[in-house]
C-alpha cells in the first residue's frame, strides 16, 4: 500500500516503475499515443487484454491501472455491495380507498360563503 503524500510525489517515470511492478507474473504492458491521449493496456499471461484505458495525462493513466491492478480481486463483504442472487420485483404501491367521493359542492352555497356585504 501507499501513502497518498508518498504517490502524491511520484513523477511520471516512478508511477510508470510502480504500475510496472505491480504487474503479476507473466503480464504485460503495453503503451502507444493516440491522438494525444496516452492509451495503455494490461494482457495477462494468456495474452487477454484485461484493461484498457486512455488519458491525457499518462500520470493518471498509470495511477488508474495502478489502482485496477490492486482493486481486481477484491471481494466486497458488506451485503449492499453483493450483486443480486435473484431478480426483485419492481412494484409501485397503488393503494386503493373504497371511500366514496365527495358530493358536489352547492354553487349557491359557495356564493353564500364568498359573498361580500356592501
Amino acid at each position: 500500500m501507499f501513502a497518498l503524500a508518498e504517490v502524491a510525489l511520484w513523477d511520471i517515470d516512478e508511477t510508470l516503475q510502480q504500475l510496472k511492478a505491480a504487474l503479476p507474473l507473466g503480464w504485460k504492458l503495453t503503451l502507444r499515443v493516440e491522438s494525444g491521449y496516452s492509451v495503455a493496456e494490461l494482457h495477462d499471461e494468456k495474452g487477454d487484454c484485461c484493461w484498457v484505458s486512455s488519458n491525457p495525462d499518462p500520470k493518471l493513466l498509470f495511477l488508474e491501472g495502478l489502482g485496477w491492478l490492486m482493486v481486481r480481486d477484491h471481494k466486497t463483504i458488506h451485503p449492499a455491495w453483493r450483486p443480486r442472487e435473484h431478480e426483485v420485483e419492481l412494484r409501485v404501491p397503488n393503494p386503493v380507498s373504497d371511500a366514496p367521493d365527495p358530493p358536489d359542492l352547492d354553487p349557491s352555497e359557495v356564493d353564500a360563503v364568498y359573498r361580500r356585504k356592501r
